[in-house]
């Protein structure tokens, strides 16, 4: 139950306020930004303005392992545009929320950037919805986007996808209930309940239609459209297997992946990634002989549970880049992955060919491999950091030493379903 001081807390934005106030909003008819560019426009403006950044002046320590691309510095968005004028903050002041991912880890703590942020979430280390309860309600209805960083063994056990999407309210959301941090949350002393659709709310009499207005735009939670599943360089259930003649590996050394399958960690399943690429190349479903209430929890079938509607799904998937042609056969075989939805959709690949590129960190990640290259090794046991570096597309001269890695991804998207005529 909440504290008396929770219930009489005004949870809603300066927005709310001002549009309350009947205060007067100047139209800026004198701005070339309001009067040449139509919204749309300026929509995409300020899109690219309230985007999340790495704040360089504030990097990570080079030493901890979970400095990487997009991860070697706190993250920061500029929000001075939001106080230039009322126009402007009345048509921006969601933004923030709505047109940045969230991201959730799960994996090796080790990989997860270690000072607190807004927009990372650590959910398995307690208290696991500390992050979320610093967030005021309307803020966490208005996300839309969600990037977990996953184990293969805690993706390909689907309880945590749909721990996540549950502690989103991803369910809620997509059939335009009410969310907010706290179930018991209060919007101005009236009965917001989680989970509760709008138009099922029982208002008190007399409630002014402009209240009602007010909670429809702040209470009712935006649909998570977008979910990116990242597996980095040791989420692998094989990354401390030796690249090494790879031409001889069995194929529970490599790299693989399977998402109608709901595990490949056992050498009688390794080959499942194989088995499905050759049956779906052959236009057939793979049939691993599992049980209905096996294939409900694949992680191909849960994500549908955990998150449904999504119209963007990306993969993001890292490895050691002497493991690169491994990752390229996980690549080719996700290309002809499908995502089951409802009302006859599903996710597939986009049929965009993504160019890998790579990166270098520091001397020191993951030195519980031997096989890593590693130069100059102490007597401790300890190597001496190098600078972080990625490169794009191109590996120069200055990108040959150090431990170096290769990311690749695939993005699906939501498309109807085509069945195949029969001939």
């Amino acid at each position: 139950m909440a504290s008396g001081n929770e219930s009489t807390r005004i949870d809603e934005p300066v927005a709310n306020r001002l549009i309350r106030s009947g205060a007067p909003i100047d139209p800026q008819g004198a701005s070339p930004l309001f009067t040449k560019f139509p919204r749309e426009v300026r929509d995409q403006i300020w899109q690219l303005a309230f985007q999340v950044y790495e704040d360089f002046n504030n990097p990570y320590p080079l030493d901890k392992v979970h400095v990487r691309p997009g991860q070697a510095a706190r993250q920061r968005i500029d929000l001075a545009l939001l106080l230039s004028c009322r126009a402007v903050y009345l048509e921006t002041y969601l933004m923030p929320f709505r047109e940045n991912t969230v991201e959730i880890y799960l994996g090796d703590e080790q990989d997860i950037p270690t000072d607190e942020e807004p927009l990372r979430w650590v959910h398995f280390a307690p208290p696991y919805y500390e992050p979320i309860s610093k967030m005021q309600s309307w803020q966490f209805a208005n996300l839309t986007k969600v990037s977990i960083r996953f184990q293969q063994n805690h993706l390909e056990d689907s309880s945590h996808l749909k721990r996540v999407g549950k502690m989103m309210g991803a369910g809620e959301r997509h059939e335009s209930r009410l969310v907010g941090v706290n179930p018991n949350a209060h919007w101005r002393q009236l009965p917001v309940v989680w989970g509760e659709k709008f138009d099922e709310v029982e208002w008190p009499e007399g409630t002014p239609a402009l209240e009602i207005g007010l909670m429809r735009s702040h209470c009712v939670g935006q649909k998570i459209t977008e979910l990116t599943v990242r597996l980095g360089m040791s989420d692998w259930w094989s990354w401390t297997e030796s690249p090494a003649n790879s031409q001889s590996l069995r194929v529970d050394q490599c790299l693989r992946l399977e998402p109608m399958h709901t595990g490949t960690a056992d050498v009688d399943d390794a080959g499942a990634m194989l088995q499905g690429y050759l049956a779906r190349k052959n236009g057939e479903e793979p049939e691993f002989g599992l049980s209905d209430n096996e294939k409900a929890r694949c992680w191909g079938n849960a994500l549908h549970e955990a998150f449904p509607g999504l119209e963007r799904l990306e993969l993001e998937l890292e490895a050691h880049e002497q493991k690169a042609p491994q990752l390229d056969t996980v690549i080719e075989c996700g290309k002809m992955w499908t995502f089951p939805q409802d009302s006859g959709f599903e996710l597939r690949w986009d049929g965009d060919e993504d160019v890998p590129y790579i990166w270098k960190g520091p001397m020191n990640q993951y030195i519980r491999c031997p096989w890593m290259d590693r130069r100059d090794k102490p007597a401790d046991g300890k190597d001496k950091p190098e600078q972080i570096a990625w490169a794009g597309t191109q590996s120069s001269e200055t990108f040959d030493k150090g431990i170096r890695y290769v990311v690749q991804r695939l993005i699906y998207r939501s498309r109807k379903v085509v069945k195949e005529q029969a001939s």
